[in-house]
């Protein structure tokens, strides 16, 4: 456009011009602080569905190998948090709790027959729901649910269960990241957006809740729990374990499940938790032994030994905190050597390895006390105190 072009003449009486839109410059973000954020929210991020556990706005699993109590386990918390029940001793939040059984609805139909909840919904959608080809969609109305529950029960926390992630995938590959990670983010987005909990159950081969495989499933969630079959008892019970946590402590026993098998009025067969106990420490230590061998398991039991008879004390969190018992690593440097077979570098390597192993691990924490910043550890959990 020349010069000329761009020069408008106006005449008494005429309308000015209309001149082009000029370039929208507003930065398509916004800056804030964490108390900006947080209020930004339109619920209390601080809420726990279950204390210590579960937050509002977040996306977890339920996860055990096939047939191992997800449903089941998934069945009761619905049940506990419809009616604001405490969850091993933990205070929970009043819930509003639809479940979307992807893989058998007939199956959580008769569960929920059987513990006689009618408080619990069971979503229908016309087309079904996928997080497969069509996840968009399906992501799209859980979001239209969660706001439909949200205004049903305006007092009340939507929890949303889908019933299994493998079945909603429609033959994706669960350890696919490409086709994985996309659904999931979304539903986690939705999750924060909503403040609502979604709850994913998820079939796993995992059994240690210590180790991850690095499923995507894994990597999203704020919280997960773990079912493991109890060898040792023999009966089928089985153990739950909180693996990953964002909200509290992670990587320990919880309790001690056994199902069992109800008929109900009309016929029909469903498996429910028959008893969930609480795990006590000292079982839960003695499940982490059985979980470490080697030189861990004897470079863990070194560090407990001294830390029992240690005098020394630290306030890692300031003077407000709690205080722990400590000991210098160079204290247990010798001790570990004295049982470890092989030349001096073999035993300085194993001893710097397997410490690593026990603090990546969460069994110890390390520190630095004193001028001379001296290097200390202590245990991460007080239960691995009471061993025998």
């Amino acid at each position: 456009m020349s010069a000329a072009e761009k020069t408008w003449k106006f005449e008494p009486g005429q309308e000015a011009p209309q001149r082009e839109a000029a370039n929208d410059n507003t930065a398509p973000f916004q800056l804030m602080d964490y108390a900006e954020y947080k209020a930004s929210r339109s619920y209390d991020t601080t809420q726990m569905v279950i204390c210590g556990l579960v937050r509002v706005g977040t996306l977890i699993s339920i996860n055990a190998r096939p047939s191992k109590g997800k449903t089941g386990l998934a069945v009761l918390i619905a049940d506990l948090l419809s009616n604001a029940s405490r969850f091993l001793g933990r205070e929970t939040m009043p819930c509003n709790v639809v479940y979307i059984p992807v893989e058998d609805g007939n199956d959580v139909a008769n569960r929920l027959h059987a513990i006689q909840s009618k408080a619990i919904k069971i979503a229908v959608f016309d087309g079904g729901f996928s997080l497969g080809g069509n996840w968009k969609a399906s992501v799209e109305k859980a979001r239209k649910l969660l706001r439909h529950m949200k205004d049903a029960h305006a007092d009340r926390v939507p929890v949303l269960v889908i019933d299994t992630l493998r079945a909603a995938l429609e033959g994706q590959s669960v350890l696919d990241d490409r086709h994985t990670s996309p659904p999931l983010n979304a539903l986690r987005s939705v999750a924060e957006d909503e403040g609502a909990v979604i709850v994913i159950l998820n079939h796993t081969n995992r059994d240690n809740p210590k180790n991850t495989k690095g499923e995507t499933l894994e990597s999203l969630v704020a919280m997960e729990f773990l079912l493991i079959e109890d060898e040792k008892a023999g009966d089928g019970s089985l153990q739950l374990w909180v693996g990953k946590n964002r909200n509290g402590k992670a990587h320990f026993l919880m309790a001690n499940v056994r199902f069992t098998s109800k008929t109900n009025d009309d016929g029909s067969e469903a498996a429910i938790i028959e008893s969930i106990t609480e795990a006590s420490a000292d079982a839960a230590v003695k499940a982490d032994a059985v979980r470490m061998k080697g030189d861990k398991k004897i470079l863990f039991s070194i560090v407990q030994t001294e830390i029992m008879d240690s005098e020394r004390y630290h306030m890692p969190f300031g003077v407000d905190g709690p205080r722990v018992k400590i000991v210098a690593v160079e204290a247990i440097r010798p001790k570990f050597y004295e049982r470890k077979d092989g030349n001096q570098h073999a035993k300085k390597t194993a001893f710097g390895r397997n410490l690593d192993y026990l603090l990546k691990d969460e069994y110890l924490v390390r520190g630095e006390v004193g001028a001379n910043k001296e290097a200390v550890i202590w245990l991460a959990n007080r239960q691995h105190e009471a061993v025998d």
